[in-house]
Parts: structure tokens; sequence; C-alpha cells
């Protein structure tokens, strides 16, 4: 009877995963569909802060 106590939990720990990562998917699916702005990633730290601070200078004047 054991086993079917670790079977049954283990069988609900995966339906519970496959139920977090629809839910996981979900968010981020929304999150692009609003078009939340992608850090800059040049491979360059200070061309990065550079882009970075020029979007948000650019943000400032819209508002």
């Amino acid at each position: 009877m054991a086993i079917l106590e670790i079977l049954g939990f283990m069988v609900l720990l995966a339906v519970g995963l496959v139920v977090f990562g629809i839910i996981l998917g979900i968010v981020i699916w929304v999150f692009e569909l609003i078009g939340m702005p992608k850090p800059p990633n040049t491979g360059d730290p200070e061309l990065d802060e550079e882009i970075r601070l020029q979007r948000l200078m650019e943000n400032a004047g819209e508002i």
C-alpha cells in the first residue's frame, strides 16, 4: 500500500508541475503581448547602459 501512496504522490506532483508550467507560460505570453521592454543585451555592459539610459530619456520625453 505504501507504493500506491508514493505513486499517487508522484502523479499529483507531476500534474502540479504541468499546471504550474502552463500558468507560467500564459503569464510570459501575456507580458510579451503587452510588449514589456526587453533590456538591451549587446554583450558590452557600457553600451547596454547607454541604450537603457537613452530609452529612459525617450520615455521621459513622451510623458
